[in-house]
C-alpha cells in the first residue's frame, strides 16, 4: 500500500512492485480528500486489484502507471469510488481477462488523458470512468484517451461506459478478435468527441457517437452504427452500415 488507510493529505508518488499472486494494490489512502501522487504499480501474474490512487476519495487523480501481468486483473486509474478529475495515467494489462478503468471507478469528476493497451483475453477498456452520474461533479467530460486492445473479444470505449457530459477525442484500436467499440458513452453523451476507430481482425461493432468521428474497418465483418456524414464523419475499408 502506497499511503496512509485514512487521512486527507496529498498522496505521495509511490512505487509499488508485487510478484506473482493474487494482489491488492493501492497507490494512495484507503479513505482520503487529498489529491493523488504520481505512483507506479507493477503486478505480476495472478488475478490482481491495481489502483492507482485512493480507494474511498475525492481528491484528484495523480499521474499513475499500472502494469499487471497475467491474470484476470482490474485496474483502476484514479480512485476506485470517488469525484475528482483523473490523472493521466498509463495501464498495460497482459494476457488475460482484464478491467482497465483509466479514471475513477465509480464517481463524478472530468477524465484524464490516459493510455490503455490490454494483452490477449477478453478485456473492457474504459478510457474514463464506469459510472460518471453521481457527486460533486457528476457528467464529468471525458478525457482524450488512447486505446489498444489485443486478442479477443473486447470491449473498448474511450469516455465513460455508462453516462458522460461531453466526450473526449479518443483513438481505439483493437485487436483480433469480435470487439465492441464505442467513441462516446453507451447511453448517453452531451456533445460527443471527435474519435477515430481502427478496428481489426474479427467482426466488429463500431459506434462513433456525436462528433466528426473517423472509421478504420479491418478484416472481417465490421458493422457501424450511428454514421453522419452531416457531423462529420468518413469511413475506410469495407465497413458495413448498420
Amino acid at each position: 500500500m502506497g499511503d496512509n488507510h485514512s487521512g486527507d493529505g496529498n498522496g505521495g508518488n509511490d512505487k509499488i512492485k508485487s510478484g506473482d499472486g493474487d494482489d491488492f494494490n493501492r497507490g494512495d489512502n484507503v479513505f482520503g480528500a487529498g489529491n493523488g501522487g504520481d505512483d507506479e504499480i507493477d503486478s505480476g501474474d495472478g488475478d490482481d486489484y491495481n489502483i492507482g490512487d485512493n480507494e474511498f476519495g475525492f481528491g484528484n487523480g495523480g499521474d499513475d502507471v499500472i502494469k499487471s501481468g497475467k491474470g484476470n486483473d482490474n485496474n483502476v486509474g484514479d480512485n476506485y469510488f470517488g469525484d475528482g478529475n483523473g490523472g493521466n495515467d498509463i495501464i498495460k494489462s497482459g494476457n488475460g481477462d482484464d478491467y482497465n478503468i483509466g479514471d475513477n471507478g465509480y464517481g463524478g469528476g472530468n477524465g484524464g488523458d490516459d493510455i490503455i493497451k490490454s494483452g490477449a483475453g477478453d478485456d473492457y477498456n474504459i478510457g474514463d470512468g464506469y459510472y460518471g452520474l453521481f457527486g460533486e461533479i457528476p457528467f464529468g467530460n471525458g478525457g482524450d484517451d488512447i486505446i489498444k486492445s489485443g486478442s479477443g473479444n473486447d470491449f473498448n470505449t474511450g469516455d465513460n461506459a455508462l453516462v458522460n457530459g461531453d466526450g473526449g477525442d479518443d483513438i481505439i484500436k483493437s485487436g483480433k478478435g469480435d470487439d465492441l467499440n464505442l467513441g462516446d458513452s453507451q447511453f448517453g453523451t452531451l456533445i460527443g468527441g471527435n474519435d477515430k476507430i481502427n478496428a481489426g481482425q474479427g467482426d466488429d461493432s463500431i459506434i462513433g457517437g456525436s462528433g466528426a468521428d473517423k472509421f478504420q474497418c479491418g478484416q472481417g465483418i465490421d458493422t457501424k452504427t450511428d454514421f453522419n456524414e452531416a457531423e462529420g464523419d468518413k469511413a475506410s475499408g469495407n465497413c458495413e452500415v448498420k
